[in-house]
């Protein structure tokens, strides 16, 4: 008999969701030896006031993800050695405006050598952004805000101007 693998995982925290419930999902998800894992947990963000951040090396110990999507997921990469070595698709989706910092960009790049595609939607920019990567084809950010003296730099090389779309800079 042959077994059917899945190779999507979408998961939508329910309202009784709290934190130790992402993380038996994402175990799941990750023993599934999944490839695109989407992952939704504005409802942690309306009940408990705060975005669920899931522990770094999870994504980066499944080698099978190579599309991942976090909505309402905090942003920042806590670990200095984060490795996505797969990863070639990467999307954050606020409803609530995450809060995207250089630094944590930086190490989103440094870890995912092979990332092609880089979607930002309905993101808060704080300091000065070199959004350099080799691999990059398609850089989207929608909805994006602006701190005061917040600088954005793409190399030319890695981001073809008709694949990027960047909205009018707004500032907060």
């Amino acid at each position: 008999m042959h077994q059917l693998r899945s190779t999507q995982f979408y998961w939508k925290a329910p309202w009784t969701a709290d934190a130790s419930d992402v993380y038996s999902w994402l175990l799941f998800a990750i023993g599934k030896q999944v490839e695109g894992l989407s992952m939704s947990t504005y409802t942690l963000l309306c009940k408990h006031f705060h975005r669920y951040s899931p522990p770094p090396p999870l994504y980066s110990s499944c080698s099978t993800i190579t599309k991942l999507s976090l909505h309402d997921c905090d942003t920042e990469i806590k670990e200095n050695n984060e490795k996505w070595e797969h990863l070639k698709s990467l999307t954050f989706i606020d409803k609530q405006y995450c809060i995207m910092s250089a630094h944590a960009m930086a190490k989103i790049l440094l870890g995912s050598p092979r990332l092609e595609y880089l979607i930002l939607d309905i993101c808060v920019f704080r300091g000065n952004f070199d959004i350099r990567s080799p691999s990059l084809k398609t850089l989207k950010v929608e909805d994006a805000w602006y701190t005061p003296h917040t600088q954005v730099m793409l190399n030319k090389f890695c981001v073809k101007k008709k694949d990027m779309v960047v909205p009018s800079s707004n500032a907060i």
